[in-house]
């Protein structure tokens, strides 16, 4: 379970997995029997919300040359 806290950086129960500032971790990356990941991309003020979700979508294409039955659950933009 992810849990996002007040200073930008996600948590499981064994510690911070991703910040802003440092990005991921070295303890949970995505391998051959990963069955859940996370993506995330930041954008300064100014990139429109379609080029975002263009980047992410190209995320998925570039995923699914390994796992070509990836399904995405979920594709949410949050603005500041």
């Amino acid at each position: 379970m992810l849990s996002i806290s007040a200073i930008d950086a996600w948590r499981d129960a064994t510690g911070v997995v991703c910040s802003i500032l440092y990005g991921q971790d070295n303890v949970s990356p995505i391998t051959p029997s990963t069955t859940h990941a996370l993506y995330v991309a930041y954008a300064p003020a100014g990139v429109s919300p379609e080029v975002v979700k263009g980047h992410l979508r190209k995320v998925e294409e570039s995923v699914r040359v390994f796992c070509p039955k990836v399904r995405v659950e979920q594709l949410r933009m949050m603005l500041a």
